[in-house]
């Protein structure tokens, strides 16, 4: 499996998928049309190919070009953006820290 898929129709809203997560854990690069978060995330580190519905002829053709060496970038990053927004251990560093900004705030 080269990619994950996270489409979703127009109307609805969604700011992030746990599907998106879910694969971005194992490595896999997201084929996604979900706006917001998970659509900034995948353009800002490559982690796969952001797509509108009325213009699949544009990603079917990112996709036919796309070589092994570039698949395999996506995957770092799709591991990376993992890493670093949804792990446990960077949960636990924002909690750390938003505990530490309250405690001392006061």
């Amino acid at each position: 499996c080269h990619f994950g898929f996270n489409g979703i129709k127009e109307d609805v809203v969604v700011g992030l998928s746990y599907k998106s997560i879910d694969y971005f854990s194992f490595a896999l690069p997201v084929i996604n049309s979900v706006k917001s978060d998970t659509w900034e995330m995948i353009k800002e580190y490559r982690a796969g190919y952001n797509y509108f519905l009325n213009d699949l002829d544009s990603l079917v053709n990112q996709l036919s070009q796309l070589t092994v060496e570039e698949n395999r970038l996506m995957r770092k990053q799709a591991l990376y953006v993992y890493n670093r927004f949804f792990s446990r251990s960077s949960f636990e560093q924002k909690l750390c820290t938003l505990i530490k900004e309250v405690l001392y705030e006061g």
